[in-house]
Protein backbone atom coordinates (compact mmCIF):
# COMPACT_ATOMS: atom_id res chain seq x y z
CA UNK A 1 0.00 0.00 0.00
CA UNK A 2 2.03 3.85 -0.91
CA UNK A 3 0.39 6.67 0.12
CA UNK A 4 -2.21 7.64 -2.17
CA UNK A 5 -3.70 3.86 -1.12
CA UNK A 6 -3.74 5.01 2.39
CA UNK A 7 -5.17 8.46 2.01
CA UNK A 8 -7.73 7.36 -0.53
CA UNK A 9 -8.49 4.69 2.00
CA UNK A 10 -9.00 6.56 5.18
CA UNK A 11 -11.11 9.18 2.55
CA UNK A 12 -13.48 6.75 1.97
CA UNK A 13 -13.42 5.82 5.54
CA UNK A 14 -14.77 9.60 6.63
CA UNK A 15 -16.62 10.25 3.81
CA UNK A 16 -18.08 7.15 1.99
CA UNK A 17 -21.46 6.70 4.12
CA UNK A 18 -23.66 5.20 1.00
CA UNK A 19 -22.44 3.24 -2.15
CA UNK A 20 -24.87 4.92 -3.94
CA UNK A 21 -23.85 8.39 -3.47
CA UNK A 22 -22.14 11.24 -5.70
CA UNK A 23 -19.01 10.76 -4.40
CA UNK A 24 -18.69 6.46 -4.55
CA UNK A 25 -20.14 7.32 -7.86
CA UNK A 26 -17.40 9.56 -9.26
CA UNK A 27 -15.00 6.91 -7.32
CA UNK A 28 -16.38 4.35 -9.75
CA UNK A 29 -15.86 6.31 -12.57
CA UNK A 30 -14.57 4.64 -15.98
CA UNK A 31 -14.79 0.86 -13.77
CA UNK A 32 -17.11 -1.42 -13.00
CA UNK A 33 -18.93 -0.58 -10.03
CA UNK A 34 -18.47 -4.44 -8.36
CA UNK A 35 -14.75 -4.25 -8.93
CA UNK A 36 -14.79 -0.11 -7.61
CA UNK A 37 -16.29 -1.19 -4.70
CA UNK A 38 -14.43 -4.10 -3.38
CA UNK A 39 -11.48 -2.11 -3.91
CA UNK A 40 -12.78 0.55 -1.31
CA UNK A 41 -13.61 -1.08 1.01
CA UNK A 42 -9.97 -3.15 0.62
CA UNK A 43 -8.54 0.36 0.82
CA UNK A 44 -10.88 1.46 3.79
CA UNK A 45 -9.90 -1.65 5.50
CA UNK A 46 -6.24 -1.27 5.09
CA UNK A 47 -6.17 2.57 5.73
CA UNK A 48 -7.80 1.32 9.16
CA UNK A 49 -5.74 -1.06 10.42
CA UNK A 50 -2.55 0.91 9.30
CA UNK A 51 -3.61 3.62 11.38
CA UNK A 52 -4.86 1.41 14.45
CA UNK A 53 -1.58 0.68 15.09
CA UNK A 54 -0.32 4.24 15.45
CA UNK A 55 0.27 5.27 18.69
CA UNK A 56 1.16 8.67 18.37
CA UNK A 57 -2.09 10.77 18.96
CA UNK A 58 -0.63 13.83 17.31
CA UNK A 59 0.15 11.60 14.02
CA UNK A 60 -2.98 9.79 14.11
CA UNK A 61 -4.81 13.37 14.16
CA UNK A 62 -2.93 15.10 11.28
CA UNK A 63 -3.76 11.80 9.29
CA UNK A 64 -7.31 11.88 10.02
CA UNK A 65 -7.78 15.84 9.28
CA UNK A 66 -5.49 15.20 6.08
CA UNK A 67 -8.15 12.59 5.60
CA UNK A 68 -11.22 14.72 5.73
CA UNK A 69 -9.27 17.48 3.36
CA UNK A 70 -7.50 19.62 5.46
CA UNK A 71 -4.35 21.51 3.51
CA UNK A 72 -1.11 20.92 6.33
CA UNK A 73 -1.24 24.87 7.13
CA UNK A 74 -5.11 24.31 8.58
CA UNK A 75 -4.06 21.27 10.20
CA UNK A 76 -1.17 22.81 11.49
CA UNK A 77 -3.25 26.27 12.90
CA UNK A 78 -5.46 23.50 14.23
CA UNK A 79 -3.33 21.80 16.56
CA UNK A 80 -1.77 24.85 17.27
CA UNK A 81 1.76 23.53 16.03
CA UNK A 82 4.07 24.43 12.69
CA UNK A 83 3.61 23.59 9.29
CA UNK A 84 7.34 21.45 9.25
CA UNK A 85 5.82 19.63 12.22
CA UNK A 86 2.77 18.17 10.26
CA UNK A 87 5.10 17.56 7.34
CA UNK A 88 8.13 16.20 8.99
CA UNK A 89 5.23 13.60 11.22
CA UNK A 90 3.67 12.81 7.68
CA UNK A 91 6.77 12.00 6.15
CA UNK A 92 7.91 9.39 9.79
CA UNK A 93 4.44 7.95 9.62
CA UNK A 94 5.19 7.20 5.74
CA UNK A 95 8.73 5.63 6.37
CA UNK A 96 7.72 3.56 9.23
CA UNK A 97 4.58 2.40 8.55
CA UNK A 98 4.60 2.45 4.21
CA UNK A 99 7.77 1.84 4.26
CA UNK A 100 8.26 4.80 1.85
CA UNK A 101 11.94 5.82 1.71
CA UNK A 102 13.77 2.99 2.79
CA UNK A 103 15.55 0.98 0.78
CA UNK A 104 14.93 -2.67 1.43
CA UNK A 105 13.02 -4.56 -1.42
CA UNK A 106 10.37 -7.11 -0.54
Amino acid sequence: MNYNDFKSGLYISFHLTYLQSILFIRFCQGKTEEATFVRAIILKADAERILSRVHNPITVKILSLQAKGYAQWEIAEELNITENAVSLRIHKFRIKYLGVGNNVRA
